[in-house]
């Protein structure tokens, strides 16, 4: 497929030997192989696109209608291509010289481009290590999209927040004080973005909930991991879209699993119960899982 020209179909396929990689044996030997001949396609790709960017770029600027918003979003692509070059400093550079030019722009496509900008500007600051700049940015993306009735800004915005609990997450482990301030910060995205109209966005708010039970349980607060998963149940047990809900049955199995390796069977079981309610979901593959937790629930109470 290499040879053919077919860059994209030739990762794809050197990619589904990534599961052997873990293996000390001559198959592991070969998955690593692979890994790497896709990484280096990756990379050849990378280095193309980054450079048709740069000549476009390098163009001076005209006055034909939508050229910047064309050199915007050629910006932000080559801000992502450096990112996946491992060249976080260049792409964060990118974004802040776009963050500068275009931020008093009312045009609702630049506004895309400038979230975009924004909430990559903090991903390379966080990948960098500079946890206060990413901190930053994450909140003024949340500020200035939050309230948005544009999806795609506030898609962002949703984003955004949720990456600054995930910083205060990573912090946790050098600082338990930071357990209740990643949490509360969940519980915010959470609480301020499940009933947004976009299921991408509700996906996000799921997410944060999850987030919060991973915590409890970490933590050994099994009973505040098992609240976690109820109000996820309650939130969005009912969503109109059947790839959230397989997302709940997904949350509360994984939990029941969780709470069982902790010695917790009475839990386990009782937590596998509450996936009955969807055993008749219209969503086959939600229906599916609902199934599995039938099943695991019979398996588990019949070694009890």
């Amino acid at each position: 497929l290499a040879a053919l020209g077919e860059r994209d179909a030739a990762i794809s396929a050197f990619g589904k030997s990534s599961r052997f990689t873990e293996r000390d044996d001559e198959l592991g030997q070969i998955a690593r192989q692979a890994a790497a001949e896709g990484r280096a396609l990756e990379i050849e790709g990378l280095e193309e696109e980054l450079a048709k960017y740069d000549d476009y770029l390098a163009e001076p600027p005209t006055a034909e209608p939508g050229n910047r918003l064309l050199r915007a979003k050629c910006t932000v692509n080559r801000g992502v291509a450096l990112a996946a070059l491992d060249r976080p400093a260049e792409a964060i550079s990118a974004y802040e010289g776009l963050i500068g030019e275009i931020r008093p722009e009312e045009d609702p496509e630049l506004r895309v481009q400038l979230a975009m900008a924004m909430t990559n500007c903090g991903n390379g600051y966080r990948a960098t290590g500079q946890a206060e700049e990413a901190l930053r940015r994450y909140r003024e993306v949340e500020e200035e999209f939050g309230n948005s009735a544009d999806t795609r800004l506030q898609y962002r915005a949703a984003l955004a927040a949720l990456n600054l609990g995930n910083i205060y997450a990573d912090q946790r482990e050098i600082d338990q004080g930071h357990n209740e301030q990643a949490i509360s910060q969940f519980e915010h995205v959470a609480d301020r973005y499940a009933q947004a109209g976009s299921a991408d966005i509700r996906d996000i708010a799921l997410s944060a909930r999850w987030n919060v039970a991973m915590i409890r349980l970490k933590s050994g607060d099994l009973d505040g991991a098992i609240a976690a998963l109820l109000r996820i149940t309650e939130t969005f047990g009912s969503d109109p879209v059947g790839q959230i809900r397989r997302r709940v049955v997904g949350s509360i199995i994984s939990l029941a699993l969780s709470a069982d390796e902790r010695g917790s069977r009475t839990t386990a079981l009782g937590t596998l119960a509450t996936a009955a309610r969807f055993a008749a979901d219209p969503d086959p593959k939600t229906a599916d899982l609902a199934a599995k937790a039938q099943q695991l629930r019979l398996g588990l109470g019949r070694s009890t």
